[in-house]
């Protein structure tokens, strides 16, 4: 019937592997695996009907040649709906959750993995970009606080700071 089925692995010329997966009536379903030129695992996720479903992990090689979680996608029927990005020590540095308007808060975190910035943020249809859209807040040494507000990636309104005990300054 022409539609793809079943089991596939995809080599490069050189003959190393570059992609594995699975396909049910022409489209991609179940796991699916990315490699680099040497072979080595690179990204994976899970396909439903065609569509990214469930986690999506990406891997980057860390100093030496060990292989090291870089971030996860985890994904609702081909839609984006969390981010956590990591550094090549394993520490957490980003981390963006949707709701399901497309609204969502993005943290940025410090080398000891406390919190240093969050912001409310809009994303585009596919959630791969996104603009500021409510509340900026850093968070400094000692807690004080800076807050600006956004409105369509852009500053709307003053930029305040609050004093470790929550006075405005």
């Amino acid at each position: 019937n022409g539609l793809r089925e079943g089991p596939f692995e995809i080599f490069r010329v050189s003959g190393t592997r570059r992609e594995t997966g699975s396909y049910e009536n022409d489209k991609l379903s179940g796991p699916n695996s990315f490699y680099d030129a040497d072979g080595i695992l690179v990204d994976t996720g899970c396909y439903k009907s065609g569509l990214l479903d469930g986690p999506r992990t990406a891997y980057a090689r860390s100093q030496g040649s060990e292989t090291v979680i870089s971030s996860i996608r985890n994904y609702e029927a081909g839609v984006l709906q969390a981010t956590r990005e990591y550094h090549a020590s394993g520490r957490l540095t980003k981390s963006v959750e949707f709701r399901e308007d497309g609204s969502g808060v993005e943290r940025l975190y410090a080398d000891d993995e406390s919190l240093q910035r969050e912001t409310e943020v809009r994303a585009n249809y596919s959630r791969t970009t996104y603009l500021r859209e409510g509340y900026d807040r850093a968070y400094g040494p000692n807690g004080i606080l800076w807050e600006t507000f956004y409105r369509s990636g852009q500053r709307a309104g003053t930029h305040r700071r609050y004093s470790a005990n929550g006075v405005l300054c």
